[in-house]
């Protein structure tokens, strides 16, 4: 359930270009602004006034791997190495798993990065970002249900859906939806392979012959990913 906004170091996660690439175990989000002098010359006293100047912030982590049984944890030092080696600049979100906590959204070039695998311990690293530009905060929102699901053209293996987007896109844009179906006599629904694309419609294929099937619908987007699903809807292949 969300924490209100307040930020549980335990749950903090860096995710990359929208991939989770590590567990941290600590961050420290460094923001500084330069303050510079201005002198009033024309004033007797010829006082200084210190006024605000440029922005800048730095980011530092350390890393796990992963949690046990995460299967993709052996890719995930590799995208910060591509991203160092590379010299491009990553896309990064500060924040938890956790709707309702903060987002810290911003871009950053790696400036350090350790790896640290002492024998018979868990292997970390360690990571130090400099920040290029702005630093956008904003509330981890998923987005809202989709609505009017409704079957189009059916086929023999094959049924058309349609639905219109959610009114709520959360706490970004909508980038994919979640198709999935099953048999009207199956307990689970499965996930219907297909393209990413944000489109209010699909084609599910590779279904059975003058069968009854199910059909759920959910958004997703790049900052909050999953919303809820829409109630199921019956269709039957002819």
């Amino acid at each position: 359930m969300p924490t209100t906004g307040i930020m549980n170091g335990a749950l903090l996660r860096l995710y990359v270009n929208g991939v989770a690439v590590a567990y941290s175990t600590s961050d420290t989000l460094d923001l500084s602004r330069a303050m510079r002098e201005t002198a009033h010359k024309d004033n007797t006293s010829a006082w200084v006034e210190v006024a605000p100047g440029q922005k800048s912030a730095t980011f530092s982590t350390e890393l796990m791997f992963a949690d046990i049984g995460d299967t993709s944890a052996n890719t995930k030092f590799n995208t910060l190495f591509t991203s160092w080696d590379s010299g491009t600049a990553i896309t990064c979100l500060y924040t938890s798993s956790i709707n309702g906590d903060s987002i810290f959204s911003f871009t950053a070039f790696i400036e350090s990065l350790s790896l640290n695998a002492a024998n018979q311990e868990s292997v970390t690293a360690s990571c130090s970002l400099r920040v290029n530009g702005a630093i956008t905060r904003y509330t981890k929102v998923p987005p809202g249900v989709p609505t009017s699901l409704a079957a189009g053209s059916l086929a023999s293996t094959s049924i058309g859906l349609t639905w219109v987007a959610p009114a709520v896109v959360g706490s970004s844009a909508i980038t994919d939806y979640v198709v999935q179906f099953k048999l009207a006599s199956a307990a689970e629904f499965t996930t219907f392979v297909d393209a990413v694309s944000t489109t209010p419609s699909a084609s599910v294929t590779g279904l059975v012959t003058a069968t009854p099937y199910n059909f759920r619908v959910a958004a997703v987007n790049a900052t909050s990913g999953q919303g809820e699903y829409t109630a199921s809807i019956s269709a039957t292949t002819t």
